[in-house]
């Protein structure tokens, strides 16, 4: 294994642990302990090496091997940490664990950027590709926009309903349509503004027409032609046919 840059140290259960090393030990000890660390493996059983590694003499280590032995299941042949082999073992799945994901990510950008190279040469699997495909970003409601108006032209259906209404009518509709929706307080959001009023001239499209009579003037209508021709003075009715008993002008 490769030499770790760091090593974990947990202050209390050191401390907890080898409270009754003395200063000499603890330096044997941290020594020792970090050797095993950045080997990655038990340190062999084996005097003259263990002493070197803790900077002392022969004479010096065995002062202090019983002590520090304590902390190590010694064998034949070597000096094993149960607390440290438990780290490195930690330390190991988590780098496999990031390298299996790196390698993952990795596989998956492969194969997005050579997807439509693969597409195209096999004209096939167009299943993967409608899948693969980012979806377009969804339109958010909104209320409508001060001095809105229709995108034109009209679908052809819509328009061929417009082009019947009397002439004026369009205008009005769209106005009564804004102030409307401008007035509404609830639930006066919508994606789509244009479909709003298409959907606006359909429902509308039978009372405009039953209201102009096809074009033909309105009762209503003629009764104001009447009244502005006889106030005029005008003894004929709009098409030419004299009033009956209207009174001549001497």
């Amino acid at each position: 294994m490769a030499a770790l840059p760091y090593m974990p140290l947990y202050v209390a259960d050191y401390m907890s642990d080898a409270a009754h090393l003395t200063t000499l030990e603890h330096g044997a000890y941290l020594l020792l302990i970090m050797t095993y660390w950045q080997r990655g493996e038990a340190l062999p059983n084996d005097d003259k090496k263990l002493a070197r590694i803790c900077r002392m003499g022969p004479r010096q280590w065995q002062g202090v091997r019983d002590n520090l032995s304590e902390f190590f299941q010694v064998d034949c042949n070597t000096w094993s940490h149960s607390r440290i082999d438990r780290e490195l073992q930690n330390v190991h799945d988590k780098s496999l664990k990031k390298r299996k994901a790196g390698l993952a990510r990795a596989k998956q950008m492969h194969s997005t950027c050579s997807a439509p190279a693969k597409l195209t040469d096999t004209d096939t699997d167009t299943d993967t590709e409608v899948k693969d495909k980012p979806s377009p970003p969804r339109k958010r409601a909104s209320r409508i926009p001060d001095g809105w108006k229709p995108s034109i032209p009209y679908p052809p259906k819509v328009g061929e309903l417009v082009s019947q209404w009397p002439q004026g009518r369009e205008a009005r509709e769209l106005d009564g349509f804004r102030d409307y929706w401008k007035a509404r307080n609830r639930d006066a959001a919508r994606v789509d503004w244009d479909l709003v009023w298409h959907n606006r001239i359909r429902d509308q499209h039978d009372r405009i027409m039953k209201g102009s009579d096809n074009g033909k003037p309105t009762t209503r209508q003629i009764g104001e032609r009447l009244a502005a021709s006889y106030e005029g003075g005008n003894d004929c009715l709009p098409n030419g046919l004299p009033l009956i008993g209207a009174a001549r002008g001497s």
